[in-house]
């Protein structure tokens, strides 16, 4: 919630630290809003460091990118080329979403935040599952 430690307004926070707070191996960083998203060489440990800096943040690692979800993430499922979130989000958290997969479609229904699929070249709609699989 808004004005509680942790919060929203604690996400300044971020941009105050003077010693990186991330693991070794970062190679970019990128922040959209309560949103930050690290891409580098990781492993389990590394997944562990930023879930111990954010306990109060959902955390997912996938390869060479680990993602601080928005604030109200509270839960995350990937899928072959989708990401669904479920949680509490406002406007600001689906742009932030929509800005950390440019390219991409974004769509706010609810609870849930959908990042979907990449469009395949040239078609002019989005793919579907069936269609990414292939």
């Amino acid at each position: 919630m808004v004005g509680e430690p942790g919060g929203r307004d604690a996400a300044d926070t971020l941009r105050s630290r003077t010693v990186s707070p991330w693991p070794s191996g970062v190679r970019h960083t990128a922040r959209h809003h309560t949103l930050v998203h690290l891409t580098g060489d990781f492993d389990n440990t590394s997944l562990q460091v930023i879930q111990e800096l954010f306990p109060w943040r959902y955390v997912t690692r996938c390869e060479s990118e680990i993602v601080v979800w928005p604030l109200g993430t509270t839960w995350v499922s990937h899928h072959p080329a989708a990401t669904v979130l479920r949680g509490r989000f406002d406007v600001r958290d689906l742009e932030a979403v929509q800005a950390a997969h440019p390219g991409r479609a974004v769509s706010h229904d609810g609870d849930l935040i959908t990042v979907w699929p990449l469009l395949p070249t040239g078609t002019g709609r989005q793919a579907s599952p069936e269609e990414e699989a292939r």
